[in-house]
């Protein structure tokens, strides 16, 4: 199982690293970081935003991993995976549509996934993260499509995701997608597309803070709605 850490130590280590550069997408300043001393690839080299800004926020929340799925959190997955069902909400992002009755088969297709085997014609390959906390417990997932086709360019983009509904509005939404950027970077994507309902405020705010930059809007008829696309621009 690989493990995407990030622990707020490593921003702390590289807060005197920082520097500046121009966003050409939406022209506006924003932070990246110089390489690490260390020999691993640092996570927070990759973030679109500032360290500091970025330690102060996990200080006051658990350290968080990113995950690929593995059986070992079956448990958890179900009762995320409840929480959305008792409270019926839309099942986003669409791999918790998956059937989960056979958990080591859902495991095998969402790897599959990955390098396109089994995706159904008209999808695109697909790597499925799942946010984890010290305890174990799954609080969010991410959907990175690893290219888009002309349906996700107008709503769906390169990445989906949803945190627990019980543990909303702890910023674990800024650091699930944080984390997925880096991950679409180290697969060479670097502009990566994000939509959402333009209603979702919280979804938006999560967007702007990882760097999105507001593209277009479009009503989109068969969900009733208003959808914002926004780019971040990775490596810039």
């Amino acid at each position: 199982m690989r493990d995407f850490s990030f622990h707020p130590r490593d921003a702390t280590n590289l807060r005197d690293s920082t520097i500046f550069r121009r966003n050409s997408a939406c022209g506006r300043l924003i932070r990246l970081f110089e390489a690490s001393s260390r020999a691993t690839l640092d996570a927070s080299q990759l973030s679109p935003y500032n360290c500091i800004t970025m330690a102060h926020e996990t200080a006051n929340i658990a350290v968080l991993r990113l995950v690929q799925p593995s059986i070992e959190y079956e448990a958890s997955y179900r009762s995320f995976l409840a929480e959305f069902q008792q409270r019926q909400e839309k099942l986003i992002p669409f791999p918790l549509l998956f059937p989960a009755d056979d958990f080591r088969a859902l495991i095998k297709r969402l790897r599959d996934a990955q390098t396109g085997l089994g995706v159904p014609q008209g999808f695109v390959a697909h790597s499925t993260f799942w946010l984890i906390n010290e305890n174990c417990s799954m609080l969010g997932m991410s959907n990175l499509r690893h290219e888009l086709t002309p349906q996700l360019a107008r709503e769906g983009g390169h990445i989906g995701y949803s945190i627990r509904p019980s543990q909303r509005k702890r910023g674990y939404g800024k650091e699930l997608l944080r984390l997925t950027l880096e991950q679409a970077l180290l697969r060479g994507i670097k502009r990566i597309l994000i939509t959402c309902a333009k209603t979702n405020t919280g979804s938006v705010g999560v967007i702007l803070a990882n760097g999105g930059c507001f593209d277009s809007e479009e009503y989109i008829s068969k969900r009733g709605e208003i959808v914002q696309r926004y780019w971040i621009v990775l490596g810039a």
